[in-house]
């Protein structure tokens, strides 16, 4: 019976744990979470509906170049800032570059409100919970 058991462990492919790391966001358990400028936005939408998997785009530069393609795709797209140079304040200048070229200002808004929430998980039972950041 061991004999079996090994044989069986010698037609998989070695671990990998990068891969291994994966299986939640092809189960749909957690969403692919992707940091995102305008040349790799495509690609994402692409990967994201050929493995049948939730996915955010988070920063989302020049997103308003793929407007219809992102609504089309199912995603989300918000601006956050997780690091010491792009502070707080770039949120709302970013949001009003995306209008300026075209984005619908509703939409800008959500990228930095709701959309930035779900993404960070701070919703609970519908609404953002401050102590959940």
């Amino acid at each position: 019976m061991e004999k079996k058991a090994n044989e069986d462990a010698d037609k998989h492919p070695p671990c990998d744990p990068k891969l291994e790391a994966l299986i939640p966001v092809l189960k749909r358990e957690l969403p692919l979470k992707v940091h995102s400028e305008q040349f790799n936005m495509i690609t994402v939408i692409n990967i994201a509906k050929e493995f049948g998997c939730d996915y955010t785009i988070e920063h989302g530069w020049a997103c308003d170049l793929y407007d219809e393609e992102l609504i089309r795709g199912g995603g989300s797209v918000c601006l956050i800032t997780d690091g010491p140079i792009c502070g707080p304040r770039t949120l709302l200048v970013s949001a009003g570059d995306a209008v300026r070229y075209g984005l619908w200002h509703i939409r800008a808004l959500r990228m930095i409100t709701i959309n930035a929430a779900k993404a960070l998980y701070t919703i609970i039972d519908g609404k953002v919970e401050y102590e959940a950041v």
